[in-house]
């Protein structure tokens, strides 16, 4: 984290590209570079709307599941000594199709989108009312506000529960297994 610090005073928007890199990696590393441009304009898209964060690093740790949820995608992104290979080269590609959206001439390939979702895998959110699709790219649905709406309500929305709150509303609800971050957990305790 101090190292964050560091570029941040030295080279603000390089420290911008490296932080964004990595939530792209991962939130969809494997996507390829029309989904990593893809994912990386919908956190610009809500830095441009306002609301959702003072700068891109508020927006994302604000608003990328991978990031709250310190998910293992982002531990490795934010630990790029163990990365194997591949993930090296992965990283280093998306770091570098990102660049250019950094600057006054970016494409949006979303079509003004603020959010996406793997409706495949997880299903239509709870905020599907709001919003209609703009494009799907790779493993995600991009999504846009249907008329202008507060970023904070819609956020509170698409914040996904932690870990321990998912489980103990499971076991509160009498469950013996629950998903979180599409995974089937139990609501086992050490020694049960």
């Amino acid at each position: 984290m101090g190292n964050d610090y560091l570029a941040q005073t030295v080279k603000p928007e390089e420290a911008e590209l490296e932080y964004l890199a990595k939530a792209v990696f991962s939130e969809n590393a494997m996507g390829g570079r029309n989904a990593w441009l893809a994912d990386a304009n919908v956190f610009i898209n809500r830095l441009d709307e306002g609301g959702y964060g003072k700068d891109l690093q508020s927006v994302i740790k604000k608003s990328s599941s991978a990031v709250r949820t310190n998910s293992k995608q982002w531990q490795i992104a934010n630990n790029q000594n163990d990365m194997n290979f591949v993930e090296r080269l992965v990283f280093s590609k998306i770091k570098e199709s990102l660049r250019p959206l950094l600057t006054e001439d970016r494409v949006d390939n979303t079509k003004g989108a603020t959010f996406f979702e793997n409706v495949d895998k997880f299903g239509n959110p709870n905020w599907i009312d709001e919003v209609e699709e703009t494009v799907k790219i790779g493993r995600h649905t991009y999504f846009k506000p249907k008329t202008k709406f507060k970023p904070e309500s819609a956020l509170a929305k698409v914040t996904k529960p932690t870990f321990g709150e998912a489980f103990a509303a499971a076991r509160k609800a009498g469950k013996k297994t629950f998903m979180w971050n599409g995974e089937k957990k139990t609501t086992k305790l050490r020694g049960e």
